[in-house]
């Protein structure tokens, strides 16, 4: 997987990028109750979310999903979300964290 990011990449972007990988959880016990202060008995499993990253210098993001096959690039000044992509889930979260709005997505 992680040689095949990296292929990607580089295909699409001309650069090596940074790479992590966030692993899935499963909850035993305590669905929605850690972040409440509740018990909880959580496990990782093997499904995440592998992330390449890197600056372009631009006032442009450039997105590339390898599970849709889909691009998508925004100027970040000039952005006006108008349907439902990809893209406009990144953005959308970008703008709610600079606000101070925090989300909690499950896998």
């Amino acid at each position: 997987m992680l040689d095949n990011i990296t292929q990607t990449f580089q295909s699409h972007f001309s650069t090596t990028p940074l790479i992590a990988f966030a692993p899935g959880r499963i909850n035993l016990i305590g669905e929605h109750t850690d972040y409440q202060e509740g018990f909880v008995f959580p496990a990782a499993v093997e499904k995440g979310i592998w992330v390449a990253i890197q600056t372009n210098d631009l006032d442009v993001c450039q997105l590339y999903s390898l599970d849709f096959d889909q691009e998508f690039k925004f100027e970040l000044d000039a952005f006006s979300p108008k349907k439902r992509t990809l893209g406009n889930l990144c953005y959308g979260n970008g703008r709610f964290a600079e606000a101070g709005w925090v989300f909690h997505f499950g896998i």
